[in-house]
């Protein structure tokens, strides 16, 4: 009775899953095949033409600008008389050496320059003699008395005409010494501030040796090249008058002469402009501050 209950059961179950089959419209059979289909990736199977020529050759390679290294920087191209280069050879060594015979250590790295610049032509000498430039300078130094100096104080060597390379370049050497010696005491002044009184202070600032030679080598004239170095005060202007007045006769004894007087011309008691500079001291000071100590030309003691 069990057995037969079961298999009604079976029996009516079949039937029911039959009946809702048929229920069921192809159609939607259809479609659900299709969205199936669709959600499966398909290869590409198109077939695409073959590659021409242009596009199998390898691609150009890109123009690669080389920059070309910059040329070293020459120095200026000098024609130099026979003799004069050999002079020039003679201060390149005397100024690459370590001697310091000649320039002092402190300005002869800037000599060098100067001279490496002009391929170490000699500034004072030409075709072994002295040049226009070095009588110029001469002519100059000897009157730097009118500004208080003493001429004795810039004394320059002899250039011999004929003489070997050696002995010109020593000269060449210390023509430009006294030329830099020159300039220093017309713009800080020869006598250091200190030796007149612990209470003055100035700051002094030497010229540039490149300055110095760049501004003489360059001019057309040698006394305004080296006269910009003293001070352009009115009243430095109004103390060298002065001197030149008082050694006009006004009192004065005349150049050379040893009459003992405060302005005497001898080598011991030689007028300096800086005698008189304590009287217009306030009223130039007023106008415009001194480039280096009123007393700074005072004699030696």
């Amino acid at each position: 009775m069990h057995g037969l209950r079961f298999g009604v059961l079976l029996a009516s179950t079949a039937i029911a899953l039959v009946l809702a089959a048929r229920s069921t419209p192809a159609y939607a059979v259809a479609d659900n095949e299709k969205a199936i289909e669709a959600l499966v990736p398909v290869p590409d199977t198109t077939i695409f033409p073959p590659p021409s020529a242009t596009e199998v050759a390898p691609a150009a390679k890109p123009n690669s600008v080389t920059t070309a290294p910059a040329a070293p920087t020459a120095q200026p191209a000098t024609t130099l008389a026979e003799a004069d280069q050999q002079v020039a050879d003679k201060l390149r060594e005397y100024l690459t050496g370590k001697s310091d015979r000649f320039i002092d250590r402190k300005s002869r790295p800037a000599v060098d320059a100067f001279y490496a610049a002009r391929s170490y032509a000699p500034l004072w000498i030409d075709q072994g003699n002295a040049s226009e430039r070095a009588k110029a300078v001469a002519a100059f130094l000897a009157k730097v008395d009118a500004d208080g100096l003493d001429p004795a104080d810039y004394a320059l060597p002899t250039i011999k005409a004929g003489a070997d390379a050696a002995a010109l370049a020593e000269a060449e050497l210390k023509y430009t010494a006294t030329v830099l010696t020159y300039a220093r005491h017309a713009q800080i002044g020869r006598v250091h501030y200190s030796r007149i009184s612990s209470d003055i202070a100035y700051t002094l600032v030497a010229p540039e040796p490149a300055d110095v030679l760049g501004g003489v080598a360059d001019a057309k004239g040698i006394a305004a090249a080296l006269e910009r170095f003293n001070p352009p005060h009115a009243g430095y202007k109004a103390l060298k008058a002065k001197l030149a007045e008082l050694r006009a006769g006004k009192g004065d004894a005349p150049p050379g002469g040893s009459s003992g007087g405060p302005c005497s011309s001898s080598p011991r008691t030689r007028c300096r402009i800086s005698a008189c500079r304590p009287c217009v001291n306030a009223s130039a000071s007023r106008a415009s501050p001194p480039t280096r100590p009123t007393t700074s030309r005072s004699p030696t003691p």
